[in-house]
């Protein structure tokens, strides 16, 4: 048990460290998540959203990196989320989760509001080889990474 408790306080902080860019966009107040019907998501920023992260996931599980496009994450998450910090977090995530299985499921999104800044989170249940985590990808409101994040599956946000 404490060699478990001692994975997911290591999981808990990787997911600290790559979510820090939404952090710094999404100021310090709480923020207001709102779940969003199907109606009022575009289907191709869904598309958008689940390759980005199958990109990113895929590139990992490889033993490589993702490599952001200009113009495709906010600044703050490129420069966390280098080549070193995505192999450890890969790593980490393995050895909790299991190798990628490269699949992402859609299942729903939430508006995010916070600090005056909006977004779209995106919520995926992915396939891995031990586990079909969450894994959530936080797009600003002009389509730009600004948060990714594989954690243990939770039916909801709020």
């Amino acid at each position: 048990m404490r060699n478990q408790s001692k994975h997911v306080f290591q999981f808990v902080g990787l997911t600290l460290v790559i979510c820090l860019s939404s952090q710094i966009i999404f100021a310090q107040d709480q923020p207001q998540l709102d779940k969003l019907s199907e109606e009022q998501v575009d289907q191709d920023d869904i598309k958008y959203a689940e390759n980005l992260a199958d990109q990113i996931l895929s590139k990992m599980a490889e033993g490589s990196y993702y490599e952001f496009g200009e113009d495709e994450a906010i600044p703050q998450l490129t420069q966390v989320f280098t080549e070193e910090t995505q192999k450890q977090a890969y790593q980490q995530i393995k050895g909790i989760m299991g190798d990628y299985e490269q699949s992402l499921d859609y299942q729903e999104a939430y508006s995010l509001s916070q600090g005056g800044m909006k977004g779209i989170v995106y919520r995926f249940k992915g396939e891995f080889s031990k586990a079909e985590p969450e894994v959530r990808v936080m797009m600003t409101s002009d389509n730009k990474l600004a948060g990714f994040r594989v954690l243990p599956w939770v039916d909801s946000l709020q």
